[in-house]
Protein backbone atom coordinates (compact mmCIF):
# COMPACT_ATOMS: atom_id res chain seq x y z
CA UNK A 1 0.00 0.00 0.00
CA UNK A 2 2.90 2.37 0.65
CA UNK A 3 3.97 2.20 -2.98
CA UNK A 4 0.89 4.21 -4.00
CA UNK A 5 1.84 7.21 -1.86
CA UNK A 6 2.77 10.37 -3.71
CA UNK A 7 4.08 13.59 -2.21
CA UNK A 8 1.66 16.49 -2.46
CA UNK A 9 4.16 18.62 -4.41
CA UNK A 10 4.63 15.88 -7.00
CA UNK A 11 0.86 15.44 -7.37
CA UNK A 12 0.28 19.16 -7.86
CA UNK A 13 3.17 19.42 -10.33
CA UNK A 14 1.89 16.45 -12.28
CA UNK A 15 -1.67 17.82 -12.42
CA UNK A 16 -0.40 21.23 -13.56
CA UNK A 17 1.56 19.65 -16.42
CA UNK A 18 -1.30 17.36 -17.41
CA UNK A 19 -3.83 20.20 -17.53
CA UNK A 20 -1.28 22.68 -18.95
CA UNK A 21 -1.88 25.05 -16.07
CA UNK A 22 1.82 25.83 -15.74
CA UNK A 23 1.75 27.38 -19.21
CA UNK A 24 -1.19 29.61 -18.29
CA UNK A 25 0.49 30.65 -15.05
CA UNK A 26 3.68 31.54 -16.95
CA UNK A 27 1.70 33.54 -19.50
CA UNK A 28 -0.12 35.43 -16.76
CA UNK A 29 3.14 36.13 -14.91
CA UNK A 30 4.74 37.37 -18.11
CA UNK A 31 1.83 39.65 -18.98
CA UNK A 32 1.70 41.06 -15.46
CA UNK A 33 5.46 41.65 -15.14
CA UNK A 34 6.35 42.45 -18.76
CA UNK A 35 7.73 45.85 -17.73
CA UNK A 36 10.06 44.12 -15.24
CA UNK A 37 11.30 41.63 -17.82
CA UNK A 38 11.84 43.98 -20.77
CA UNK A 39 11.89 47.43 -19.24
CA UNK A 40 9.35 50.24 -19.21
CA UNK A 41 10.23 51.65 -22.65
CA UNK A 42 9.60 48.37 -24.46
CA UNK A 43 6.55 47.62 -22.31
CA UNK A 44 5.12 51.04 -23.18
CA UNK A 45 5.04 50.19 -26.89
CA UNK A 46 3.97 46.55 -26.50
CA UNK A 47 0.29 46.00 -27.24
CA UNK A 48 0.00 42.29 -26.45
CA UNK A 49 2.10 39.46 -24.99
CA UNK A 50 0.92 35.86 -25.45
CA UNK A 51 2.52 32.54 -24.56
CA UNK A 52 1.10 29.36 -26.08
CA UNK A 53 2.85 26.02 -26.61
CA UNK A 54 6.26 27.56 -25.84
CA UNK A 55 5.81 30.25 -28.52
CA UNK A 56 5.97 33.81 -27.23
CA UNK A 57 4.08 36.29 -29.42
CA UNK A 58 4.69 40.00 -28.96
CA UNK A 59 2.61 42.63 -30.72
CA UNK A 60 4.33 46.03 -31.02
CA UNK A 61 2.91 49.42 -31.95
CA UNK A 62 6.20 50.87 -33.30
CA UNK A 63 7.93 49.44 -36.38
CA UNK A 64 11.41 50.45 -35.20
CA UNK A 65 10.92 48.59 -31.93
CA UNK A 66 9.64 45.56 -33.80
CA UNK A 67 12.81 45.52 -35.91
CA UNK A 68 15.02 45.91 -32.83
CA UNK A 69 13.24 43.02 -31.10
CA UNK A 70 13.67 40.84 -34.20
CA UNK A 71 17.44 41.35 -34.02
CA UNK A 72 17.49 40.36 -30.35
CA UNK A 73 15.31 37.22 -30.42
CA UNK A 74 17.76 34.87 -28.65
CA UNK A 75 18.44 37.39 -25.87
CA UNK A 76 14.72 37.98 -25.33
CA UNK A 77 14.01 34.24 -25.13
CA UNK A 78 16.85 33.82 -22.61
CA UNK A 79 15.66 36.80 -20.57
CA UNK A 80 12.06 35.51 -20.39
CA UNK A 81 13.14 31.96 -19.50
CA UNK A 82 15.46 33.31 -16.83
CA UNK A 83 12.66 35.43 -15.35
CA UNK A 84 10.22 32.50 -15.31
CA UNK A 85 12.96 30.14 -14.02
CA UNK A 86 12.00 27.49 -16.55
CA UNK A 87 12.24 26.86 -20.28
CA UNK A 88 8.84 28.29 -21.08
CA UNK A 89 9.77 29.81 -24.46
CA UNK A 90 11.42 28.09 -27.42
CA UNK A 91 10.30 30.43 -30.18
CA UNK A 92 9.54 34.14 -30.47
CA UNK A 93 7.13 35.72 -32.94
CA UNK A 94 6.97 39.50 -33.23
CA UNK A 95 3.97 41.09 -34.91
Amino acid sequence: MRNNLVHLGEAVSSAMKEWRLDEKINENLLQTHWHDVMGTTIAKYTIEVRLFKKVLTIKCSVAALKQELLYNKPQIIDKVNEYLKTIAVNELVII
